[in-house]
């Protein structure tokens, strides 16, 4: 099967829907290539194809972005990007018309879409949906191996075949005329290859699964937190060494001392010369020295290791305090909308420099509490929040 063009404007759902559902097929593959179009022709196509029993395999051949992207990674049981392909994926978008309680109502459902895909690109990774949504936010282009790289697609494969004409068809058009970039080349470089699903690497989200955090709350001071409390468990259960069997990291115990080694047989030495006798102004270094080292028992030990585990503990939940209260402060000054207010502290949680930097290019009064206005008289009849003159429905 073929999904060329825009979506919604050159093929459409039901047409596609019908298509699939009338194969007899074990196997079927669909080959992309599309600047994406109306999300929600494409959440049908990526739903058809997943209902379909068939194993299904994407090939995208010149460009899946936007809503082509997701019924790609979403639809198909196994996604391949020919060599020279890009993928690019960035929020749901469109038009609304209307009093500031409507342009209100689609930021909101534009948010809600915007998470539902998101999910999506999580779901494929097995990752965590916020940082998907930031990469979406910064409208993310992807060459095929740094989508390989990242989880989004299975393989990166030569067709060896001249290109489909067709695939010209994709650089053009209203959709793709409205992106940031006009293509992996114009685009930087995707910030999930630094921070996300590298297979070299233990990163972030796979050290806090082994220790059985969360994803969605694997930061770095709940990582740590726990990290050092199973360090504290495993130092009070063996006094010569604790060892973290999750993460693999062995550490002597404080409060471990050298067993004591056998008596060797050896004949006595001659007795020692009798050390020099201190010059003015130096003193022999015996009770200070011994101050420096402080000795406790195993439940004193223990102890401390709870109130350290305790303290980092507090930590955390004031960091997350202080989170909240950016985005508070950020409603107060109607910079966002209050209904926004779970999203904006999940974006604080995956990455908190870079939220707070954009809250505060947030100019105040942007979401006002007030109606300022009409642009239409009152008596015309209500728009919908999504309307528009060529994009009805809500697009990605």
């Amino acid at each position: 099967m073929l999904l060329f063009g825009e979506i919604g404007w050159d093929t459409d759902a039901s047409a596609f829907a019908r298509e699939i559902g009338v194969l007899d097929a074990d196997e079927i593959t669909v080959r992309v290539n599309s600047p994406g179009g109306d999300v929600y022709d494409g959440l049908a196509m990526m739903e058809a194809l997943r209902g379909h029993r068939a194993h299904v395999t994407c090939v995208i051949e010149g460009l899946a972005a936007s809503a082509a992207s997701f019924i790609a990674v979403g639809g198909a049981d196994r996604v391949i990007m020919r060599e020279a392909s890009d993928l690019m994926i960035h929020e749901a978008w469109g038009f609304a018309m209307g009093p500031a309680a409507e342009m209100r109502k689609s930021a909101i459902q534009l948010d809600r879409i915007s998470a539902k895909l998101a999910r999506i690109y999580a779901e494929k990774v097995s990752g965590s949906p916020e940082v998907w949504r930031e990469a979406m936010e910064r409208e993310t282009w992807f060459s095929a191996e740094e989508a390989l790289a990242v989880g989004l697609v299975d393989a990166v494969e030569d067709a060896r075949s001249a290109p489909d004409p067709v695939l010209a068809r994709a650089g053009t058009g209203r959709v793709f005329n409205s992106f940031k970039y006009k293509g992996r080349g114009q685009a930087p470089r995707p910030f999930v290859m630094d921070t996300y699903r590298q297979e070299d690497s233990m990163s972030l989200e796979k050290i806090a699964a082994r220790l059985g955090v969360p994803v969605e709350k694997a930061d770095e001071a709940t990582v740590l937190a726990a990290l050092d409390e199973v360090l504290a468990e495993q130092a009070a259960e063996k006094p010569g060494e604790s060892e973290c069997e999750e993460c693999g990291i062995t550490a002597p115990a404080p409060d471990s001392e050298p067993e004591g080694e056998p008596e060797s047989e050896v004949e006595p030495a001659d007795e020692p010369e009798p050390e020099p006798e201190a010059e003015a102004g130096e003193t022999e270094a015996t009770e200070d020295d011994e101050e420096l080292t402080v000795t406790v028992d195993k439940t004193t030990l223990k102890e401390l290791q709870e109130a350290a585990a305790y303290g980092m503990k507090a930590r955390a939940q004031d960091a997350v305090r202080a989170r909240a209260a950016k985005v508070d402060a950020a409603i107060k000054a109607h910079k966002i909308s209050p209904a926004g207010r779970d999203m904006w502290i999940n974006r604080m949680e995956a990455d908190e420099e870079v939220t707070t930097a954009k809250l505060n290019s947030i100019p105040d009064g942007t979401f006002p509490v007030v109606e300022i206005g009409h642009n239409a008289p009152v008596d015309e009849p209500e728009q919908s929040p999504t309307s528009a003159a060529h994009f009805p429905k809500p697009s990605i």
